[in-house]
């Protein structure tokens, strides 16, 4: 009996693990998306070339990054079965990282630059 409980408390630790592991990559897109969302409804209104060529940079880089994270939960099967579900790779994901990162930090370039440039 103690096998079985044993057993059956590894199973619900390691299904819980996976639940948060899903939940928190459901997160990430969601969240993902919701940055590129206000960073397009509020672009820079800096007339220079290359604080445009940031922000668009950065739109790029978070449509990738969001295009991956659905990628990640299975966003891209016609089949919700667990079997036909593929994440990424674990390069995949490393791209899906370094793209949301470069992201975020050509957004805040644009934003700053911008601001600094409309203040003068």
């Amino acid at each position: 009996i103690k096998i079985k409980e044993a057993h059956r408390y590894k199973t619900e630790a390691w299904l819980e693990r996976n639940r948060s592991i899903y939940r928190f990559h459901s997160f990430f897109a969601a969240l993902v998306f919701a940055i590129l969302s206000f960073a397009i409804q509020f672009p820079v209104t800096a007339s220079l070339i290359w604080i445009r060529g940031l922000e668009i940079g950065a739109w790029s880089s978070l449509i990738l990054t969001g295009l991956l994270a659905l990628k990640q939960i299975g966003g891209f099967t016609l089949d919700d079965q667990l079997e036909s579900h593929i994440g990424l790779s674990r390069s995949a994901r490393k791209l899906m990282w370094f793209l949301f990162v470069t992201g975020i930090v050509l957004l805040l370039a644009a934003k700053t630059a911008g601001s600094v440039c409309n203040s003068q």
